[in-house]
């Protein structure tokens, strides 16, 4: 999606830089707009091994108030899995700047249909070692309500906030986050 995305807005002459983290900041790339930018995009995001833990509010954070000081658009690829409220505050924080914000909000199906029907091994990909052997259908209902609760909320606050949210499958063609930012930018501001 990033690498499809960077693609579309360099072909429209916009600069585009790449910002990836967990708890703290692993890789910058300021923004530009020239077509050898992509390579070094696309070989950095190739090259990038998911790692452990993140944190997304304090990073967003820092971001907004030291390293996106012009005004433009920030378009975040992330589960959002961090404590809610910080993570509202830290999205706020963007658009004080006046930045225009693009979340995509990005889910496993797992994640949103919880289809697990006998007794599952669960391990926390962001923390090795971390794992919990869980009878489904005792959490099924608790995770479920608790799981679209949380998705509700980032939508009707991002909404309120003005930053344009859109979940998106990891079973979902390319293409569909793609036509969301098209879409975006033809929208008059």
């Amino acid at each position: 999606v990033a690498a499809s995305l960077a693609y579309l807005m360099l072909h429209q002459r916009d600069a585009v830089g790449l910002v990836l983290h967990d708890t703290r900041l692993r890789q910058m790339i300021p923004a530009r707009a020239n077509t050898k930018h992509l390579l070094h995009l696309i070989r950095t995001l190739e090259q990038t091994k998911p790692g452990g833990e993140t944190s997304l509010a304090p990073i967003w954070h820092d971001l907004a108030a030291h390293h996106f000081r012009r005004r433009g658009m920030v378009i975040i690829i992330s589960d959002c899995f961090d404590d809610l409220e910080r993570l509202l505050k830290a999205l706020r924080h963007f658009r004080h700047r006046r930045h225009e914000v693009i979340l995509f909000h990005i889910l496993a199906r797992e994640e949103i249909d919880f289809p697990f029907h006998r007794l599952t091994q669960f391990r926390n990909l962001e923390s090795l070692g971390d794992q919990m052997l869980v009878d489904p259908y005792q959490v099924r209902r608790d995770y479920l309500e608790r799981f679209e609760s949380f998705c509700r909320e980032l939508r009707e606050q991002a909404g309120h906030m003005r930053i344009d949210y859109h979940r998106l499958c990891t079973d979902e063609p390319v293409e569909r986050a793609l036509g969301i930012y098209l879409s975006q930018r033809q929208r008059p501001r």
